[in-house]
């Protein structure tokens, strides 16, 4: 018989629905994990500042949160007359992605940038044409090497949301032959980005639209190596959840892919180092370590070849070399490949706070907590300046394996420092 709770809420389902984890809504709203817990099994009343931030935060009306009302609650999750909490401008720009994808998945069923002509094609789009479509790529170019650059990723997402904006109304007329092929594969490319801008914002289930409709766009082209990349960068979503068992028939479908692309491209060695990922943390030792072995060919490639949207190349090894050894849980063999990779990644990015989170998870496991916290105080100092949430997210993950240590000095003076990420 089922124990009936006091409080009954829906806390858990929406949390998870939303793409969040327990303790990044407890890290927001500033309650330890094991309360948030309490509250989601309905043993403890949930305060309503903290029900409104929880609701804030994850996109939901407060009475859906709490199932007051079950016909209400019938209506949102059918989409019916209750409306989508409206918190902050994210909100829109996510309805806006998800309103451009459906339109642009409609119309998937049947260099120096001439501005010029790509403005006469919007007003007369019979006038598309191979120029043009080459035009709106370098475009496309151009946003990914603004987003490399920019400390901020989320700064580029409007530029970006707006020239997607401007494929889909080109993809809405129906193109014969190579125009159509050309823009589904210019679709599917921006649309890359766009997702890799919502997945560091952390908002994990627009970055999940955006990659679906990207490998439906580069599948219609016929375009392999984008085709796999949307796969792979389909797959970090699961990965970065760490839920490996769902991101290895994304990998094992990208392989699959890729072996029909182009062999003078990086793609399939990209493709190796995530399903090295995955199998590192499925704990696949033999697995992960030939997918490594597969990835070392980028080192006699021509990478200044490598197109935008694909970016992979030597110095990413050493890292990922040092990621795989900390999942499968060899901080010995970690530690070499990480401080070399700090040699590689100078100065404060993403990059250098990501292998600072992995050199303090080696640490940790080697039971070292004052060298796990010194790690990541650094990694946080970079979190500060770059607001990227996938490097926050790293920070919260290993802040939450610290916690039987929460009395420690270095681990109390490294929570100082991520007060600052708040």
């Amino acid at each position: 018989m089922a124990v009936e709770t006091p409080y009954p809420n829906d806390l858990k389902q929406w949390i998870k629905k939303r793409g969040y984890r327990l303790y990044e809504v407890a890290d927001h709203i500033k309650v330890s994990t094991r309360i948030l817990t309490d509250y989601c099994a309905g043993r403890l009343p949930v305060p309503h500042d903290k029900l409104q931030a929880i609701a804030e935060l994850i996109g939901c009306p407060v009475e859906v949160l709490t199932a007051l009302d079950e016909r209400r609650l019938v209506q949102y999750q059918r989409g019916q007359s209750l409306p989508v909490f409206r918190g902050d401008d994210m909100d829109k720009k996510r309805r806006e992605l998800l309103c451009l994808l459906s339109v642009a998945s409609t119309a998937l069923v049947l260099p120096v940038i001439d501005w010029e002509r790509i403005e006469a094609a919007l007003a007369h789009p019979r006038l598309v044409d191979e120029k043009v479509v080459v035009n709106l790529g370098a475009v496309n170019a151009h946003y990914w090497s603004i987003y490399r650059a920019a400390g901020s990723k989320g700064s580029v997402l409007d530029g970006a949301l707006g020239h997607l904006k401007t494929l889909v109304q080109f993809l809405q007329g129906s193109y014969a032959g190579p125009v159509h092929v050309r823009l589904c594969a210019v679709a599917s490319d921006l649309a890359q980005l766009v997702g890799e801008i919502f997945f560091d914002l952390h908002d994990y289930s627009s970055a999940q639209a955006a990659y679906t409709f990207a490998v439906a766009a580069a599948k219609e082209a016929g375009a392999y190596d984008l085709w796999a990349c949307a796969l792979t960068r389909n797959s970090y979503l699961p990965i970065y959840d760490e839920e490996y068992g769902a991101a290895l028939p994304l990998v094992t479908e990208a392989r699959r892919v890729v072996a029909h692309g182009d062999s003078q491209l990086v793609t399939r060695y990209w493709v190796e180092s995530v399903a090295a990922e995955t199998f590192a943390g499925l704990h696949q030792g033999d697995a992960c370590r030939a997918a490594l072995d597969g990835t070392t060919g980028v080192l006699g490639a021509r990478v200044e070849d490598s197109p935008a949207w694909l970016r992979f190349d030597g110095s990413r090894l050493s890292a990922l070399r040092g990621t795989c050894f900390v999942r499968l849980g060899d901080a010995q063999a970690a530690y070499a490949p990480l401080e070399e990779a700090l040699t590689v990644v100078p100065g404060s990015v993403r990059r250098r706070g990501m292998v600072l989170t992995d050199l303090g998870q080696a640490a940790l496991l080697q039971g070292n907590i004052d060298r796990a916290c010194t790690y990541g105080k650094e990694a946080a100092a970079i979190a500060v300046k770059s607001s990227s949430a996938m490097l926050k997210e790293g920070l919260v993950k290993l802040r939450g394996r610290l916690e039987p240590y929460s009395g420690a000095r270095s681990v109390v003076e490294l929570d100082a420092v991520l007060y600052q990420l708040n």
